[in-house]
């Protein structure tokens, strides 16, 4: 359901308009990392040392919305094994079960979120010892690590040296963490998590991990509200209005609907204002009233615009949906009596009414 028309896409996909995406894929170049060791047209990051290794991408992610994907194995992740690297002082020490992951959410390296896996063996001893992949969400400020989520996983991951594809991904306000050998599935899900507008990710390479990353891809969409963004505020569109004698301009209320349910669904009853722009017609400015995508909504932001036409008080529409889509196919409005202002959207066999408010 989308819109103030909440549009059911049965075969109405012509309606709706795509978010802006960023998108940057490796395969063979990594060319995100300009840092990289690449072999055989694998990632290689290789940390022989007792800290962590974070190899960021420069490709900045939209916190709006975004998933990010990468696959990839750890080559010292064998059974029983521990591997000597360098501490402070150039001590030797064994590690084992070394840690690798993915970094998201990254300022710098004091402050970033990062899923970490490592694998162990159970210690039951007898015929039910079994190899697990433990998997956390962690969460870096000032330095200070937090585990915001954990679980153990058992089945459906490679828990040796093979590859597995981990995402992590992003939408109202929700985060879920996917893993699997071949095929992704969820595992970890949070909505504890304060983003940056835009961060960079990467990879997490923890102490003693040799790395090889076959792919790395991030998607990612910029939030619409910020496109829809105007400078009016009830201030100033008060101001606007108190010396106006348009008869379009002013504050206009929800007043009834005539429309096709199985087509469209009201998204709220909403209070708008219609005001002169520079283009010789008028911007819908959204007031209040939204309840679908309500949070994303705000006061001041455009809704629509209407265009003069031929014919006395009929106007060419175009319209933002609930999702801040943009719908411009066949929208249309008119002005009956100078007090009531109907928006018609007819593929959804769909009409609209306000009154004036004020």
């Amino acid at each position: 359901m989308r819109g103030f028309l909440n549009i059911i896409f049965i075969a109405a996909a012509c309606l709706t308009a795509a978010a802006k995406t960023t998108h940057q894929s490796y395969l063979n170049q990594f060319s995100g990392f300009p840092d990289a060791s690449v072999v055989d047209n694998r990632m290689i990051v290789d940390n022989a040392t007792a800290s962590p290794i974070i190899a960021v991408d420069t490709v900045r992610v939209d916190s709006y919305k975004f998933r990010i994907v990468v696959r990839f194995a750890n080559k010292h992740n064998g059974e029983n094994k521990t591997f000597k690297v360098k501490a402070d002082g150039n001590k030797s020490i064994k590690i084992a079960n070394p840690h690798w992951g993915v970094v998201f959410n990254y300022a710098d390296n004091a402050n970033y979120c990062a899923v970490v896996l490592h694998c162990t063996t159970s210690s039951h001893r007898d015929v039910t010892e079994h190899r697990e992949m433990h998997c956390s969400l962690l969460k870096v400020c000032g330095g200070m690590e937090t585990i915001v989520a954990t679980t153990t996983i058992n089945d459906g991951v490679d828990f040796y040296e093979g590859d597995n594809l981990l995402s992590v991904e992003h939408a109202e306000g929700n985060t879920v963490v996917k893993i699997g050998r071949k095929t992704l599935r969820e595992v970890l899900s949070t909505q504890n998590i304060e983003y940056e507008s835009r961060f960079m990710s990467g990879i997490y390479a923890g102490a003693a991990s040799r790395l090889t990353v076959e792919r790395f891809v991030t998607k990612s969409e910029v939030n619409p509200a910020t496109a829809l963004a105007t400078e009016w505020t009830t201030e100033l569109l008060d101001e606007q209005f108190a010396s106006s004698t348009d008869p379009m301009e002013g504050y206009w209320q929800y007043l009834d609907r005539e429309m096709e349910e199985k087509k469209a669904k009201l998204g709220g009853r909403y209070e708008i204002a219609v005001v002169k722009n520079t283009s010789g017609g008028y911007d819908i400015i959204y007031v209040s009233g939204a309840v679908v995508n309500s949070r994303n909504w705000h006061e001041g932001m455009l809704k629509g615009r209407l265009t003069k036409t031929t014919f006395i008080d009929e106007y060419d529409m175009v319209w933002y949906d609930s999702d801040m889509r943009y719908m411009p196919h066949d929208l249309s409005a008119a002005l009956e009596n100078g007090s009531i202002l109907t928006l018609r959207f007819p593929t959804l066999n769909t009409q609209i009414r306000f009154s004036r408010k004020r």
